[in-house]
């Protein structure tokens, strides 16, 4: 039986490389992408919802029947106030948390 990780961010560095290694080991792989998020050729098996945190539907439908999560989401742009202690907003784990 095959077991399925849903991953928020899977278009970014992070989150490509999780897929990558999650599929190799025989996960399934679930993923919530952005709308504008490119996915790479060789995650063409993971099974992508394109979407936004905001949009409830679209995180329930990524947590369907995974047996795990995995948040590996970083803000849009670098810059050194978005990445200090206490200065990104914890919605997106509320909105998985509430779709699960």
């Amino acid at each position: 039986m095959s077991r399925a990780l849903a991953i928020f961010g899977i278009t970014g560095r992070t989150g490509r490389a999780l897929a990558r290694e999650t599929a190799a080991r025989g996960w399934t792989v679930r993923g919530l992408a952005r709308p504008d998020g490119r996915v790479p050729d060789d995650l063409s098996n993971a099974f992508i919802v394109r979407g936004e945190f905001a949009e409830r539907a679209r995180v329930a439908e990524t947590v369907a029947g995974a047996d795990a999560v995995c948040v590996v989401v970083g803000p849009r742009v670098r810059s050194a106030a978005m990445t200090r202690p206490g200065r990104l907003e914890p919605a997106p784990a509320r909105e998985i948390v509430r779709a699960g």
